[in-house]
């Protein structure tokens, strides 16, 4: 069984996410300890190792590539930091690693809040299981969609983060024609718009529609109610719908062409109306993301939400002054306009700006700030607040417009996984974003959280990572009678299933 460390580099809860995710969509056994220990004030992590992996290194792999496997030593400080306070699984890593478990019918130990030590074994199933699986997930098109609900206002887009590539990968398939009517429908409860989180607004306008460029299927969000943990605390309520992914000539072509050679001889001759309409899962495409010149902006939009409409008429001219001040939105040939999704927000004490930027390469930047929650009770508190709030998103947002990146920051890191399951190399341009050696000498771009998702899937899956934004696929190929690709390259990795835990 693979063991991970899970004070690796940024030493959160994404570490977890991704792993967990992998191991159900490839059915590999693995164990994480020292969860979320880079969390709190004396986090473990920090005293120890500085956010680092483990000493030993797997560098033929590729990329920031420190083992994950524990050994006695590290076995006996995870026992030792299982429950310290301010690490360990929360109600919203629970919330998706109990959805991931029952779907791929996983073996769980440690699955409680708080929990540093985890272990999470799937199990192997075969095609039918499969098919009868995203048949049953199929056939809840007509009824109500299912619901994962949250007791506090967690972000509902970091479950969406963990179950979102498994619902890919072994819930969809490709069809020839998209239908009208989702494959798959769920519904979560908790918060759309909290700290250190994607909100509900910048899944809408700048990931998911960077998801389907690449080939991803086609998702759709209604937000039935927002959750905030500013001002007064509120569950909020999303639903979210997923299409098949539409099939390529090419990869009709080739699914013709595998069934033929699977086909007994008494079947080759039959029509092609008789034909099935679907291939038996999704396979993603190499995919480039990245621009034929320099990235210039096009046109920007701002989404408010606001507690009052003095507050929101006061922050939208402030945002526009602000902006036309700095180059290159000082053009009045840039249209700078406001999101129809600006909305009241129920709470004077909460604020929420989101700036997205399309770039002529058909690509979208985005950067957001949401208040801490401090109270307004005069016009001299709500001038500040604003204030505050366009100078913070103002400046993170001007940074990343020159950074020349066809991905922001927050973007880039969760096209990781998708890059490790595509079949082939894939590319995506990181810009200018800092260089990190990594234990193996060579330099390394991208985000803190970019370079801890790289190295997940290093470790799991074997792949290679150029460090600059490349990244070599594993692949997956799912067929009856068949292995998974990257479940067969799990293996390879000496990762023993019977393997007794340290």
């Amino acid at each position: 069984m693979l063991a991970l460390d899970g004070s690796t580099l940024e030493g959160g809860g994404q570490l977890v996410r991704v792993a967990l995710s992998l191991s159900a969509i490839c059915e590999a056994p693995i164990r994480i300890y020292n969860i979320r220990a880079g969390r709190g004030a004396n986090s473990f992590y920090k005293q120890t190792n500085n956010g680092r992996g483990s000493k030993s290194g797997r560098g033929k792999r590729g990329i920031s590539s420190p083992s994950g496997r524990a050994t006695d030593g590290t076995a006996a400080t995870a026992a030792a930091a299982k429950h310290r306070p301010g690490g360990g699984l929360k109600e919203s890593h629970l919330a998706a690693l109990r959805w991931l478990a029952r779907e791929c019918s996983a073996e769980v130990e440690g699955a409680e809040a708080s929990s540093q030590d985890l272990t999470f074994k799937p199990a192997r199933q075969k095609y039918g299981d499969r098919h009868a699986r995203r048949s049953k997930t199929e056939g809840n098109e007509s009824g109500e969609p299912e619901v994962i609900e949250l007791k506090n206002p967690g972000s509902v887009w970091l479950i969406w983060q963990a179950i979102f590539p498994y619902i890919v990968f072994s819930m969809l398939r490709r069809r020839r024609e998209r239908p009208e009517t989702p494959a798959f429908r769920i519904r979560l409860r908790g918060g759309t718009n909290v700290p250190k989180s994607p909100s509900s607004e910048y899944m809408q306008q700048v990931l998911l529609p960077l998801f389907e460029r690449i080939g991803l299927p086609k998702v759709d969000i209604q937000v039935l109610g927002r959750g905030w943990t500013t001002g007064a605390l509120e569950i909020g309520e999303v639903e979210i719908s997923v299409f098949h992914p539409r099939q390529s000539p090419e990869d009709d072509n080739a699914r013709r062409k595998s069934e033929a050679d699977r086909r007994p001889e008494k079947q080759k001759g039959r029509a092609d109306g008789e034909e099935d309409e679907e291939s038996e899962g999704v396979t993603l495409p190499p995919f480039r993301i990245v621009s034929p010149g320099p990235i210039t902006i096009t046109s920007v939009s701002m989404t408010i939400l606001a507690g009052s409409p003095k507050t929101h008429s006061l922050a939208e001219s402030k945002l526009v002054n602000t902006l036309r001040k700095i180059p290159p939105f000082s053009s009045p040939s840039i249209p700078i306009q406001l999101h129809p999704s600006s909305a009241d927000s129920g709470d004077e004490r909460r604020l929420y700006i989101l700036l997205v930027a399309q770039t002529s390469a058909g690509y979208a930047l985005g950067r957001d700030y949401l208040s801490p929650g401090r109270k307004v009770t005069n016009e001299t508190e709500r001038h500040r607040m604003v204030e505050e709030a366009v100078g913070h998103v103002v400046r993170s947002f001007t940074r990343e417009c020159e950074r020349g990146s066809c991905l922001d920051e927050f973007a880039e890191d969760q096209f990781v996984i998708f890059q490790a399951l595509a079949d082939g190399a894939s590319t995506v341009d990181v810009g200018r974003s800092g260089k990190n050696k990594d234990k193996t000498g060579g330099e390394d771009t991208g985000s803190l959280h970019t370079r801890t998702v790289r190295w997940v899937c290093c470790e799991m899956l074997g792949t290679v990572f150029d460090g600059l934004g490349g990244c070599e696929g594993r692949g997956l190929c799912r067929e009856e009678g068949g292995v998974d690709m990257v479940r067969e390259g799990v293996e390879v990795l000496d990762i023993d299933e019977d393997e007794d835990e340290e």
